[in-house]
């Protein structure tokens, strides 16, 4: 199995992680859940889905820029990429929200939304949505997304650079900005967003995309010890005693994540490396593949799936996990839908779009 489709599978694992982590806290609202046994299962090491996908960004960003280092034009060429594949997918959940608030505002959680939210939650600019205070846009899962454009300019901004300064460059910019973040407490709203140590994360990423590039690779013992620890790492962390917030959650999450995807990545290829993987772990790609998919899509499907729910009686009498389970099954086939006719098709015609845009055109020569 290529290490880049283990990298697809970490991807797929991370976005199902967070899926079931949000069903379960969902099967809760169901009536007489607790009468019925019901108890949320490893529910809070599965938020550290967010700090794997992190960390694979900060990966995956170098691994597919690095012809772009050093080269005139990057920048723009590389955040045109990166709008092209995060913003069609997002704005159009974002509208589709929208459009239920407007029609049937109580089928949702949110408060009131007005235009100034609406204008920032699209040009991801966090603020402190009212009501909460919490610094979600309208469609409250894009708080990570900001956190993503956010690395995705500063990563831009160093593009100019030869790689190894690029990455040297970013890692400085992000922690001098999360030393000034926690220098400035209280910060301003979208300051104290933007310098959160979970921007640490992102640069995890990036150190270990830097060895893969440079070809370093550890004894195959030495990466399932590693990736172990990892897995305990994530595990042992709500038995720490301390809120997974501020510096605490790249030690807790960050650190473990990072070694998960080190072990993946940086692993000597096996006997079996060269064997073509199997069904299952070709299933696991696709759904990594799909995992942005599963990542937006869930909040939603999670609301129309329990009113179905609701509709049917059973939540009197079926135990809540039969409808996390119930729920996990058709998420994936309705994220791979959605992925193959929109996600995937959308974003290569946008992306077709900006190369021939940026093509010279050839000169005319007057007869």
């Amino acid at each position: 199995m290529s290490r880049l489709t283990s990298l697809q599978i970490l991807r797929a694992l991370a976005a199902l992680a967070i899926a079931l982590l949000h069903f379960q806290g969902d099967a809760l609202k169901i009536p007489n859940a607790e009468a019925l046994g019901f108890r949320l299962f490893f529910d809070q090491p599965l938020g550290a889905g967010v700090d794997l996908f992190f960390a694979i960004s900060g990966f995956v960003m170098l691994y597919a820029s690095r012809s772009l280092f050093g080269t005139p034009g990057a920048a723009g060429e590389f955040l045109g990429r990166r709008i092209a594949r995060i913003v069609p997918l997002y704005w159009m959940l974002t509208l589709l929200l929208l459009a239920i608030y407007l029609a049937a505002p109580n089928l949702l959680s949110s408060g009131n939304i007005t235009v100034p939210e609406i204008v920032k939650s699209f040009l991801f600019i966090p603020y402190a949505a009212g009501g909460t205070g919490l610094m979600q846009p309208v469609y409250k899962l894009g708080w990570t997304l900001n956190y993503e454009m956010t690395f995705y300019v500063v990563f831009a901004l160093f593009l100019a650079l030869p790689m190894r300064k690029a990455v040297a460059a970013v890692a400085v910019t992000l922690v001098v900005a999360v030393i000034a973040g926690r220098v400035l407490q209280p910060a301003p709203g979208a300051i104290a967003f933007w310098t959160d140590p979970i921007m640490l994360e992102f640069i995890f990423g990036m150190l270990i995309g830097l060895a893969y590039l440079n070809g370093r690779r550890f004894p195959r013992p030495l990466c399932i010890i590693a990736g172990l620890v990892g897995v305990a790492g994530v595990a042992v962390s709500p038995h720490w005693g301390v809120p997974l917030d501020g510096l605490t959650r790249p030690l807790h999450w960050g650190v473990p994540t990072a070694l998960i995807l080190g072990a993946t990545v940086l692993c000597e290829p096996g006997a079996k490396a060269a064997r073509e993987p199997g069904r299952f772990a070709l299933f696991l790609g696709k759904l990594g593949d799909a995992s942005y998919a599963i990542y937006l899509v869930h909040p939603l499907a999670i609301r129309a799936f329990r009113l179905v729910w609701e509709k049917s009686g059973l939540g009197a009498h079926v135990s809540p996990w039969l409808y996390v389970a119930a729920g996990m099954a058709l998420l994936i086939p309705l994220s791979i839908l959605i992925y193959e006719r929109f996600e995937k098709p959308v974003t290569q015609a946008a992306q077709s779009y900006l190369a021939k845009r940026k093509r010279p055109q050839p000169s005319i020569t007057p007869a």
